[in-house]
């Protein structure tokens, strides 16, 4: 008897619902430990999931351990970032109580008001996804799923002062998906196929040209480029149409693989470390949803291991909590260390606590960003290491020495930006998207650096 499949309930998600997503995560010792549950619920078809729940200022520190929440907040009642003009532009330096910026307004992108797009991570390139929205069966990537005729992928090239559409020599087909993540030659697309199936592929930033890199009847989905940045892996997850427990794929950039299946339910979403050598899924069972680590390497041929440690995080039993966890994240611009460690941690959106957070698999640990937290990126220079978040006081960057507080931050400036750290000019910077007041299927584009 075929087991029940994961329910799903068509919806359309609007720039704010994508942002109460985020990722990622780390190694070690086999270990189950639960978070406090609660479900996520889904939104309604054609409706803007906004919550009535007030911002509240950051409480006194209490006797808390920094690692575990001060309060749960699903993340269905995240506070709605504010409206308005989504930045205070500087041409000259911005001084904030503890970071210096300067910011350079690059104009302004479509996009299908749902899916963030990606950026190259030397920040010269942009894809976008536009049209309409995909069905959340197609995003899920479910048996259900309806073919995105009106969807397409467009690319932008990033110049010094600007951005501009670009024509590929190769023509990107109408219904392609926009993929997870993107090195600077490459970026993930994936396209569902009318008999169910649904493919992987690599486009070229310049020409447009599609390399694809899992075919057949099978459906396989949310790939991820992990390990080394040169070294072509990719993990995915695959499974047979009408079967509902899909298997984490590790490929290597000569095509071989290596493949892990669950024991029960479902991996979902798979995510690379700040170790090259550890990756991350999402375990969707009829329990809830897990975090759960895996030794990934591909030197040898494609090896995976584990799972090496794992942590319950709701009794939520939907792929769509599973996706909230990584939505706005882009791992090669948001979960990527240029310091590579022996021990590795990732990002997400945790599901019940209402904030990003850091996942170290090697003691099983959580560490919380600062309260509502909702996307966030990893930055380091020769001064400076920590996380720039979007939260209801703006971009905010979060030292490391400040994470588990909720009171540790400084604010860069006012506006729900989205994150993206890239190397500009061989420099870390950022590049932020924010919501176009004018337009609700827009993003307003800028380059910023730390000075």
């Amino acid at each position: 008897m075929r087991p029940r499949a994961w329910h799903i309930t068509q919806v359309r998600a609007t720039f704010v619902t994508l942002l109460a997503c985020a990722a990622a995560l780390s190694l070690s010792g086999c270990v189950t430990e639960v978070d406090n549950p609660r479900g996520v619920p889904l939104p309604k078809q054609k409706e803007t999931q906004r919550s009535k729940l007030p911002t509240k200022p950051a409480g006194k520190t209490s006797e808390r351990s920094p690692r575990e929440p001060a309060e749960v907040v699903p993340p269905g009642q995240l506070p709605p970032l504010p409206d308005g003009e989504i930045a205070r532009r500087a041409d000259s330096p911005t001084l904030t109580s503890r970071v210096q910026v300067a910011v350079v307004p690059l104009g302004v992108i479509s996009y299908d008001g749902q899916t963030l797009p990606l950026v190259s991570p030397d920040g010269r390139f942009i894809a976008v996804q536009q049209g309409q929205p995909p069905a959340w069966q197609t995003v899920l990537a479910q048996d259900s799923a309806p073919l995105p005729r009106q969807t397409r992928v467009v690319i932008y090239q990033c110049t010094p002062t600007g951005v501009q559409e670009l024509s590929p020599v190769d023509p990107l087909p109408d219904g392609l998906l926009l993929g997870r993540d993107a090195t600077n030659d490459r970026f993930l697309v994936e396209q569902q196929r009318p008999d169910g199936s649904r493919w992987i592929a690599t486009v070229s930033w310049v020409t447009g040209a599609a390399k694809w890199i899992s075919q057949g009847t099978d459906v396989a989905a949310h790939a991820v480029f992990v390990g080394a940045s040169d070294s072509g892996a990719i993990a995915f997850t695959r499974r047979r149409q009408g079967i509902d427990g899909a298997n984490l794929v590790l490929q290597a950039r000569d095509g071989t693989e290596a493949q892990l299946p669950p024991t029960i339910g479902t991996f979902a979403f798979p995510m690379p470390s700040s170790a090259q050598d550890v990756i991350f899924a999402t375990h969707v069972t009829f329990d809830g949803v897990s975090l759960v680590s895996f030794g990934a390497t591909t030197t040898s041929g494609p090896k995976l291991t584990g799972p090496l440690a794992t942590r319950r995080l709701t009794d939520a039993k939907d792929l769509f909590t599973a996706y909230q966890m990584f939505a706005p994240l882009q791992p090669s611009v948001s979960t990527a260390s240029p310091s590579q460690t022996d021990d590795p941690q990732g990002l997400f959106i945790h599901p019940t606590r209402g904030r990003a957070a850091i996942y170290a698999p090697r003691g099983n640990t959580v560490t919380n960003l600062p309260a509502r937290t909702i996307a966030a990126a990893r930055y380091e220079d020769s001064t400076n290491r920590g996380y720039f978040a979007t939260s209801p006081q703006g971009l905010v960057f979060v030292p490391d020495a400040g994470l588990g507080s909720d009171e540790q931050f400084a604010r860069v400036f006012a506006g729900p930006y989205v994150p993206r750290v890239v190397t500009w000019d061989g420099v870390p910077t950022l590049m932020l998207f924010g919501p176009d007041k004018r337009d609700s299927k827009r993003l307003e584009v800028l380059r910023m650096r730390v000075q």
